[in-house]
């Protein structure tokens, strides 16, 4: 774990919020030389704090959708299970990949354009790894609320930290080669500058900047953030799957306006076989997770009929870019 100090963590939450504002502009909104800006990013990203860039991709819009498996071993060493994690960690179609302490042992999400695809997808799987497997559960995540992570900022600036919202849905647009090769470039590194994007894609950097303007007016893209590293920051990682005793609308609107604005949630899931409501935080330390759960029980306990907790061990892979244009 590295100790970081108010800077770094400042720099850290700015990069989540948008990983392609530049060292001039970070500097400006904290108030420092942007030489230093420039020198802690280099720093963080050297060190390993930070393990990329990303953009922010609605894969709806590419004609997907997120399908994910949830299971337990059997009869599998740890050496073993090693093996499952980097053979799916190798698989273009799968976009999320995790070890989960809890319920599971693992969940993954899988990118398919239909049914069909994805069972054709969990039907190797099967085929390869059913015998090792013993219990596993399905979900299709048909919307995906991301909230910008303030437990980078440490707790104290966390609760005064004020949240990004995007909410990740949509059908399928068309989308030209142009765009697609601009999405690939951006999701290796979605901090390049226009000159260097457009040296690779052999366009103008106005052209280059124009392209990224109308993929996020389109909300093709969302936005961009960084992909860090939990284990050296500290940061746990948890899921709450909750089940409600009512489906009242203004009841369960009363518990998503709770969930939006809760600094430490980073992430609200809709999706069919899952849990009524799920969410996942990110904090600093269990002390302060344990107390969220309370006062979230507590605060809904006409409502929420019982709760799961999955705990996230290692996050394996985090590509929120599909596999392959649908059109």
């Amino acid at each position: 774990m590295r100790d970081l100090g108010g800077l770094d963590r400042q720099i850290l939450y700015q990069l989540d919020v948008n990983s392609r504002q530049p060292d001039s502009l970070i500097a400006k909104k904290l108030k420092v030389n942007e030489s230093e800006v420039s020198s802690r990013i280099k720093d963080l990203v050297d060190s390993g704090v930070i393990f990329a860039f990303s953009p922010i991709i609605n894969v709806y819009k590419f004609g997907y959708c997120p399908y994910r498996i949830s299971l337990t071993f059997k009869n599998l060493s740890t050496e073993k299970q090693e093996d499952v994690f980097e053979a799916l960690n190798a698989m273009d179609d799968v976009g999320w990949l995790v070890s989960c302490k809890g319920r599971w042992d693992m969940s993954v999400v899988v990118w398919a354009k239909d049914t069909y695809e994805f069972q054709e997808f969990l039907s190797q799987f099967m085929q390869e790894y059913g015998k090792f497997v013993g219990k596993k559960k399905v979900a299709v995540v048909h919307r995906l609320y991301l909230y910008s992570r303030t437990c980078l900022l440490g707790d104290e600036e966390a609760l005064k930290a004020e949240k990004r919202e995007v909410v990740s849905e949509g059908k399928p647009i068309k989308l030209s080669n142009e765009d697609r090769s601009l999405i690939a470039a951006l999701g290796i590194n979605a901090r390049a500058d226009s000159q260097a994007l457009s040296r690779v894609l052999k366009e103008t950097p106005e052209a280059i900047d124009t392209r990224i303007n109308s993929l996020l007016e389109k909300k093709v893209i969302h936005g961009f953030r960084i992909r860090p590293n939990y284990g050296l920051l500290g940061i746990k990682y948890h899921k709450v799957y909750l089940r409600l005793s009512e489906h009242s609308r203004a009841k369960r609107k009363k518990l998503m306006d709770y969930a939006r604005k809760n600094p430490y949630i980073v992430y609200i899931d809709e999706a069919f076989g899952g849990g009524d409501v799920e969410l996942e935080f990110q904090v600093n330390n269990e002390e302060t997770f344990f107390k969220q759960l309370a006062e979230l029980m507590d605060k809904f306990d006409d409502l929420i009929r019982d709760q799961e907790v999955v705990t996230f061990k290692r996050e394996y892979k985090f590509k929120f870019n599909p596999p392959r244009p649908q059109f």
